[in-house]
């Protein structure tokens, strides 16, 4: 993995763990970097999809939830296959997942 996806997938569990945990200020800072990984990702050239896809397997849910979010635009079928997944289990990252779904197909979400 690059450097970059790396930096993805330890913002993205992070974020889930700190979510889960109730911490809003280390939720807020794993935010920051997921952030700042995906613009890494992003001047790959391709915009890191490709990247990504592998992400949606991945054993974490918050890094699938995440990798899916960004791939809403380039790749809608697999990514609501894998939020809509996720949103079938129960607590925060489910509620998330299925509220992502929900406001993505009501077009009430813009993915950047």
């Amino acid at each position: 993995m690059s450097e970059a996806l790396d930096s993805f997938v330890a913002a993205a569990a992070d974020h889930g763990r700190h979510t889960l945990e109730g911490d809003a200020r280390k939720t807020n800072a794993a935010f920051k970097k997921l952030h700042r990984a995906r613009e890494a990702l992003r001047a790959n050239g391709d915009g890191g999809p490709s990247s990504l896809i592998a992400l949606l397997f991945h054993g974490d849910a918050s890094v699938r939830i995440w990798a899916a979010l960004y791939l809403l635009p380039s790749n809608e079928g697999a990514a609501l296959a894998v939020i809509d997944a996720v949103g079938k289990g129960e607590g925060l990252i489910a509620l998330g997942a299925r509220m992502t779904a929900r406001e993505w197909r009501a077009g009430r979400l813009e993915v950047r």
